[in-house]
């Protein structure tokens, strides 16, 4: 096939201005003979994009960005000027006629790339569908209860187990060894002398742009070892990079610009999920987390991002990576926060449809979530813990414009780690300086209600005082100690202790190898504050630390109550908090003869 006739190409230029295709991507407002906006081709928040109908040209000021209707196409969807006159012909209603040329070759790979992906498509959809070899990925797919519509829909695959059954149906099918190579399905041996599937024994996702191209793949492993990625995506071609797409976007943009909203998942069975259960506005990027490319995609439909990603660590890094992103523009966010243990794929499959609109209806905001984690992860009762709370949200306030939210925060998390409104204030001017805030120097907490100072105190009476070892072993345990100075200096006592069976203070103190414990510990045994109503200290502190783990043990069976549908699980729970409490009370009624107790 050649290129498009110059004709075609006049006709759409004179059906068509550049208004009528740039306003589907960006909001336009006129301003004397230009037109103006939010560029679409970086993140701004100020407009500084400008489109001339008379001229038929758009520049940006901020990007340097600029071009006539064509380039516009081109850049925005990523595709070739063929492809652009395509897209434009298609929205003009315009039957496109071609001539042939010379210069129609330097096209002709990208269009036989898109050839061999699709046919690979058909392949890997023919072999889950009709194979016998499909049979376990079928298994797969019923468990998650996908049905055959979406897997048509999706047009999910699967890869035979086969070093490299693909590249010999292709090669059978007269396409070239060099052109399979480049459109990454195949990985030359060592020696290069033999050519092995890329993708075996895997369910396939093909990953399909805004113009309908099959650009590349994703396969999930059937294989359960831990020398084979779970998940694996195409490598970079002509045709496919994963900064720049986001999967689903082609079934989605359409819901997305209706909706003005777009629910970004992490992973491909997420996306089909949420779309089986008609939530229909949502995609996935190619990784972890979003990438700048893939924001500035995104912002072309939507308004508001809603970041839906799995409730575990690499969820939470990847949620936090993305909000600073997705700050950097005009758009919304909102974090829904799913309970521990589920994806959006488990969740939907478990709670429904109903019940996920209900978490993404009260959706956090993303400074909450920052905050929130933040103080999950730290501990905020220790200087080095309030440093990294600091540092992890002064980030996200940094680039926050509002600043009736930013001295919200700033005041909330004063209350929250205990120091003064005017130190938070003071270092987070110093943090816009210096990008990063140094180590607090916070005075220790000496009362006794402070329950890290609790956690240390019990220490260095063993230390100081050995004939209370016993004691306060009998008492309290290493997962009591959250405070990780106390914890490292109490794991080193019990180890002696439970070797030797005696407490000899020189020998443990030659033990620590951190300098600021020994530090710690040499301070303390000088201050002589162990040994007035020592018995009384040591009942208060073990006081402390058994009340403050019921308590905690009590809101973290509280918290998955709200999570419980099933009858007997929620009774189960029921009975656990009713006996925790049976323990506070207990505990409080001896509170002062803890020290004579039995555990």
């Amino acid at each position: 096939m050649g290129f498009v006739s110059d004709k075609t190409i006049n006709r759409i230029k004179q059906s068509l201005t550049i208004v009528d295709v740039v306003r589907d991507y960006v909001k336009l407002d006129k301003k004397g003979r230009n037109y103006t906006g939010l560029c679409p081709f970086h993140m701004e928040k100020t407009p500084s994009f400008f489109v001339n109908e008379e001229k038929g040209v758009y520049h940006c000021f901020g990007c340097n960005e600029s071009g006539n209707i064509f380039n516009f196409v081109m850049k925005i969807e990523n595709v070739s000027f063929p492809e652009s006159l395509k897209l434009l012909a298609k929205k003009a209603g315009i039957e496109i006629e071609y001539q042939d040329t010379q210069t129609a070759s330097l096209h002709k790979e990208k269009e036989l790339i898109y050839k061999i992906n699709e046919r690979a498509m058909f392949i890997y959809k023919f072999y889950l569908k009709e194979k016998e070899e499909g049979q376990a990925a079928r298994d797969e797919l019923k468990k998650r209860e996908i049905s055959d519509e979406m897997i048509d829909l999706f047009n999910l695959g699967y890869a035979p187990v086969e070093w490299d059954k693909l590249f010999n149906i292709l090669v059978e099918e007269k396409y070239t060894v060099p052109m399979i190579m480049k459109s990454g399905l195949i990985i030359p041996s060592s020696k290069g002398q033999r050519y092995y599937d890329r993708f075996r024994n895997r369910i396939i996702f093909p990953i399909i742009d805004a113009t309908d191209h099959v650009i590349g793949f994703g396969g999930r492993t059937m294989e359960d070892r831990e020398n084979v990625p779970k998940y694996l995506n195409s490598p970079e071609t002509d045709v496919f990079s994963k900064r720049h797409n986001l999967f689903a976007l082609n079934t989605a943009r359409n819901y997305i610009r209706e909706s003005k909203q777009a629910i970004v998942v992490e992973g491909y069975f997420d996306v089909i999920s949420l779309f089986q259960g008609g939530i229909k506005n949502v995609v996935a990027p190619l990784g972890t987390s979003l990438t700048e490319e893939q924001v500035v995609l995104l912002k072309r439909y939507a308004d508001e991002i809603v970041i839906l990603f799995d409730a575990d660590r690499a969820g939470n890094k990847a949620t936090i990576r993305s909000i600073s992103l997705l700050l950097k523009t005009t758009l919304k966010i909102k974090v829904v926060e799913l309970p521990i243990e589920y994806d959006p794929d488990s969740f939907i499959r478990k709670y429904g449809r109903d019940s996920l609109l209900k978490l993404i209806e009260k959706a956090s905001s993303f400074l909450g979530f920052v905050v929130k984690d933040a103080l999950k992860k730290y501990n905020r009762k220790t200087a080095e813990g309030k440093t990294n709370i600091l540092n992890a949200i002064f980030p996200v306030l940094r680039s926050l414009s509002d600043e009736v939210s930013k001295d919200e925060v700033l005041r909330f998390l004063g209350q929250k780690i205990k120091i003064t409104d005017s130190v938070v204030r003071r270092e987070f001017q110093k943090f816009i300086k210096k990008g990063t805030v140094d180590r607090l120097n916070v005075p220790a907490d000496t009362k006794l209600g402070s329950l890290t100072y609790a956690q240390r105190a019990l220490c260095i009476i063993m230390l100081e005082k050995p004939e209370y070892t016993p004691t306060i072993l009998n008492s309290v345990e290493l997962n009591d100690f959250e405070d990780e100075l106390a914890k490292t200096l109490f794991q080193a006592i019990v180890q002696y202790y439970e070797r030797y069976q005696e407490i000899i203070f020189d020998e443990i103190f030659n033990l620590i190898e951190n300098e600021r414990i020994k530090s710690f510990v040499a301070e303390e045994l000088l201050s002589s504050k162990y040994t007035r109503n020592l018995e009384k200290q040591v009942n208060d502190y073990i006081y402390r630390i058994k009340l403050d783990k019921i308590e905690k043990q009590i809101d973290r069976w509280k918290e998955k109550i709200n999570q419980l549908k099933d009858f007997d699980a929620l009774k189960t729970v029921e009975a656990r908090i009713h006996n925790l409490h049976l323990s506070k009370e207990k505990l409080l009624k001896n509170k002062s003869n803890l020290v004579k107790l039995k555990s």
